[in-house]
């Protein structure tokens, strides 16, 4: 049995480790931290056209088609660099969500504008008892005009400030639903609308 890395995953691992060593020394980490949202733009493309963006995404939405040890293999060079930014929330969280949940045109949609780098985004989850139980998800989702109103509080989203938009959990019913909700979606008294279709749960 083989609990080493392969060759091609330790070509991996040294390409990041390269990388982010060179993209991420330790003066800019601080000095991004220092900043609201601990984010580059540039670091961000910068990301996105060596495929780190798309890493676990398939070809077919511009990734690479990885699996979950080559990402492994990569976040431990994140991590040994520090890197800033929302990558956890948007690839890991967001984008992982949508992966396992929309359908063809979904994944389409929103997986090709993370792994082009064209988006960031975060998944809404935990509510005012924070618990990560899927029974603890109490937001209302009916459906209005364009789309779905949301009734709710989300809490402790990471990277929301940074995100293009938001999967959020919510209920139709006794049924749970993610929604992707737009950064500029309008919001009043806790509803957001909601103009995509909801993903399948």
């Amino acid at each position: 049995m083989q609990f080493g890395l392969t060759e091609t995953q330790q070509v991996l691992k040294n390409s990041a480790r390269e990388f982010f060593s060179a993209e991420c020394p330790i003066a800019e980490v601080r000095r991004l931290m220092e900043t609201d949202g601990a984010d580059d733009a540039g670091l961000w493309q910068k990301m996105a056209q060596q495929g780190w963006t798309g890493i676990l995404f398939s070809e077919d939405y511009g990734g690479l088609g990885l699996g979950m040890v080559e990402m492994a293999v990569a976040l431990e060079e994140m991590g040994r660099s520090l890197l800033p930014g929302p990558y956890f929330s948007t690839v890991l969280l967001a984008g992982a969500a949508i992966d396992a949940a929309g359908n063809a045109a979904q994944r389409h949609k929103y997986l090709s504008r993370i792994s082009m780098g064209e988006a960031r985004a975060t998944l809404a989850l935990l509510e005012n008892d924070a618990r990560w139980d899927l029974e603890a998800v109490r937001m209302e989702a009916r459906p209005a005009p364009g789309g779905f109103a949301l009734r709710g509080r989300k809490m402790f989203v990471p990277d929301a400030s940074a995100a293009d938009f938001l999967v959020c959990a919510a209920r139709q019913g006794a049924d749970l639903g993610l929604f992707i909700v737009p950064r500029n979606a309008p919001c009043t008294l806790g509803c957001r609308i909601v103009k995509p279709r909801t993903l399948s749960s």
